[in-house]
């Protein structure tokens, strides 16, 4: 009787430390993108050379990336063209040679943004850090002194509050 137990013990013991090593060994993915060259970025980093705690899909041309918070990101040279960045946050990233031609930018949050992008999608500009198109959120941007020549304020979300340049949302 007394082995029997001690035997139910060690499974249950040996079940447990399985169960623990399976839980401790998952480990969140750090996500990659692709320059514009075709080489690899992976994990993307912060602009401090930090890898950054993105851990959604991959960035790729094209991909899904609706609501993703990539404030901060080092981008560089990424090829993002045709990409669902919907609602995305891009405040404080490097966009230095991304690639962004035919992508969507739809309540894009902003303000910060390093570089100059590669391409935009039509009716797009980047001013000031902020970029600004058709249903940005700019929500309390700044752009007093922004040279706003053939910007598109086309549904831009929270324009009340942006500053500058006579910026109304009238």
């Amino acid at each position: 009787m007394n082995t029997k137990r001690f035997l139910n013990a060690v499974r249950c013991l040996s079940l447990v430390m399985f169960l623990v090593m399976c839980i401790t060994s998952a480990r969140t993915e750090a996500a990659s993108y692709q320059k514009r060259d075709g080489t690899i970025v992976d994990p993307i980093l912060d602009t401090n050379g930090d890898v950054h705690t993105y851990s959604g899909p991959n960035l790729w041309r094209g991909a899904n990336l609706v609501d993703a918070n990539l404030e901060g990101a080092d981008l560089f040279n990424a090829n993002l063209a045709t990409a669902f960045l919907e609602l995305v946050n891009l405040t404080g990233a490097d966009l230095t040679n991304t690639h962004l031609t035919g992508a969507d930018l739809l309540g894009v949050r902003s303000g910060g943004i390093t570089g100059d992008p590669f391409s935009l999608p039509t009716d797009w500009q980047l001013t000031q850090g902020y970029l600004i198109g058709p249903e940005a959120h700019l929500r309390f941007a700044n752009l007093t002194g922004a040279d706003l020549t053939g910007a598109t304020f086309t549904g831009v979300q929270d324009l009340a509050t942006a500053r500058g340049n006579g910026i109304t949302d009238e």
